[in-house]
């Protein structure tokens, strides 16, 4: 053991002497101190710690060595100076200069420190923070939650801390240093922390997180909270499946995680599993999309694809408020409806895809037909002496240029909102009331399709005693959707391709409809 014990201090020796035995070779003049401490780094590999209320980096020197010991140039850089210097393994330490009477009187009045650091239930804390306050000495506790501290000044003061706990001070003298007992800090998950573009609360820096605040949702019009996230959080796509009026959404927040089909995330509202399509907008007081799998560690399996979690308003202490905000709107189409509207073309390129496709044409146009339809292709309303429906042997013959789209659909969409809140409460009882009312019209003009929904949501909260608390949170969602047409509605804009040629109209001579 003693052997070992010579061999440890030996190496140590020697790894000392070599790293201030290291030679460099400079040639600058008139530089800053700070210049000579780069050049030192790369030639020797040594970094250089100082405190600039010891050194100041912007003195000018001039070094001028070759193949020069470091000591020897590190003692003519500071020579008349207070500084003094350690070679260390991987630093070179630069630090003030003091006497041998004050090295004497610091050295009596110092102590080595240990001791244990523990939680409420005296477990051991692995990695605490044992630090010499306005100093870098310092140590964390290993495994048993054990610290030693050596040469601290009995006048030092001792702070020790751990993340989701309350930091404690002792003095160097103190005995409680020998069982330090930290608490948790329930509040410093709520404490604001700054971030890149702005602040964050801690609780929302536990993995990849995106913020839409409910005033950010409340700015536009949308039948539901999907349409309004759409675009507000960075890499979570929101899909609809089709335009109609209150579609709601489908998310996808960690792209494509299955061969067969896009896993959803969890949706919490309130702290419970529900549908983020059924919520009032104007509830809404903040969203959170928790986009990394660290997530599954607090809500389990069904986290792995990401959570999204909303957190709807409470009443506020205060007088009862009551707010009113009613919206009237419309949407517009948002691509080109300057679609085919001469007969000849309409007819003709239907049926050169029919017959490619089918090896049949689409209509039954014969080339008379096909040169009606083309003295007729400029029409812009019908002529008298050549008249769109014409009866050939017993049945109409369609020659016209009719617009089909929009005859069929409209370019603006109304859309009339409603909401309704009354809030307030003291300290004892708080409470929130809300109604919204939806209104929207759909693309279709005759017979219109819409969409109409109901929301309402009653939240209060009743501190009955110091440790008692009830709450309710009542949500109520009705929707409706009246479509006039044949079949799904998703279907109209394939079926109108195919079928309403521009060489058709919708009426016929005698009165009746084509279709």
């Amino acid at each position: 053991m003693k052997h070992k014990v010579l061999l440890v201090l030996l190496l140590g020796i020697i790894i000392s002497v070599s790293a201030s035995a290291q030679k460099v070779t400079m040639n600058l003049k008139q530089v800053k101190l700070e210049k000579v401490f780069s050049a030192i780094t790369q030639q020797t590999g040594l970094t250089v710690a100082y405190s600039r209320t010891i050194v100041n980096p912007d003195r000018i020197v001039t070094v001028e060595v070759k193949n020069q010991e470091l000591s020897k140039v590190l003692n003519d850089l500071f020579l008349g100076t207070n500084v003094n210097y350690e070679i260390g393994k991987t630093k070179i330490y630069l630090k003030e200069k003091v006497t041998d009477s004050e090295q004497q009187a610091s050295n009596a009045n110092k102590r080595n420190i240990s001791g244990r650091v523990v939680d409420e239930k005296g477990e051991p804390i692995i990695g605490a923070s044992v630090m010499v306050k306005g100093s870098s000495l310092g140590t964390i506790t290993n495994v048993d939650g054990r610290y030693t501290l050596a040469n601290v000044s009995e006048s030092s003061t001792i702070t020790v801390s751990y993340i989701g706990y309350i930091t404690v001070n002792y003095a160097a003298t103190s005995r409680n240093l020998s069982q330090v007992v930290l608490r948790e800090d329930s509040k410093t998950l709520e404490e604001v922390v700054v971030v890149g573009y702005g602040t964050q609360k801690k609780v929302n820096l536990t993995g990849a997180v995106a913020i839409v605040s409910g005033d950010e949702l409340t700015t536009r019009s949308a039948a539901n909270l999907s349409q309004l996230l759409q675009g507000s959080v960075p890499n979570m796509n929101v899909n609809f499946s089709s335009g109609r009026p209150g579609q709601g959404g489908s998310f996808n927040i960690r792209g494509v995680n299955s061969i067969s089909a896009d896993a959803a995330p969890l949706t919490i509202i309130d702290g419970i599993e529900g549908d983020i399509n059924k919520v009032n907008p104007n509830d809404v007081e903040s969203i959170s999309v928790l986009k990394d799998a660290s997530a599954a560690a607090v809500y389990g399996a069904r986290a792995a694809y990401g959570v999204i979690l909303v957190t709807t308003k409470n009443g506020k202490i205060g007088k009862t408020n009551v707010s009113y905000n009613g919206r009237f709107s419309f949407g517009e189409t948002t691509t080109s409806t300057d679609f085919e509207t001469r007969g000849y073309y309409s007819a003709g390129i239907n049926d050169m895809f029919y017959k490619t496709y089918q090896g049949v044409p689409y209509t039954h146009y014969t080339q008379e037909d096909y040169h009606e339809l083309w003295i007729r292709r400029n029409d812009k309303v019908e002529d008298p002496s050549r008249p769109w429906v014409v009866e050939k042997n017993g049945e109409y013959k369609y020659y016209g240029n009719f617009d089909w789209y929009n005859c069929l659909f409209d370019n603006t969409r109304p859309t009339w909102e409603h909401n309704l809140t009354v809030s307030g409460g003291t300290e004892k009882v708080k409470y929130m009331l809300s109604g919204n009312y939806y209104n929207q019209k759909g693309i279709i003009r005759i017979d219109p399709d819409r969409f109409k929904k109901y929301t309402f949501r009653s939240k209060i909260i009743a501190n009955i005693t110091s440790w008692f608390e009830l709450s309710n949170n009542t949500s109520y969602y009705h929707s409706e959707y009246t479509y006039p047409g044949l079949s799904g509605v998703n279907d109209i804009f394939n079926r109108a391709g195919r079928h309403a040629l521009a060489s058709i109209v919708p009426m016929q001579p005698d009165g009746t409809l084509v279709y």
